[in-house]
């Protein structure tokens, strides 16, 4: 969550944030941000039917916010064998 806190504004980025409920159990939403503060973070989801759906999630719950809109660096494959003549 501090890398989220440091990246200025993620409003607008596509995340996924690890949660707990108020029963201890850990959650897993995805969507992106609208609303970004100290008290909550709210998502749109995807939509499902004709409207879309929202998250509502307390920021003192969260455990983790993975920023998705980022990208993972592509992976290179290794150079193919040369037979040396």
């Amino acid at each position: 969550m501090v890398e989220a806190q440091q990246a200025g504004s993620i409003v607008g980025e596509r995340v996924t944030v690890v949660f707990t409920t108020l029963r201890g159990a850990r959650r897993v939403r995805t969507g992106t941000v609208l609303r970004w503060n100290a008290r909550v973070i709210i998502l749109r989801r995807a939509a499902r039917a004709a409207r879309p759906r929202f998250a509502v999630i307390p920021t003192a719950n969260i455990i983790a916010v993975i920023n998705l809109s980022i990208g993972a660096t592509p992976a290179t494959a290794p150079a193919p064998a040369v037979d040396a003549e």
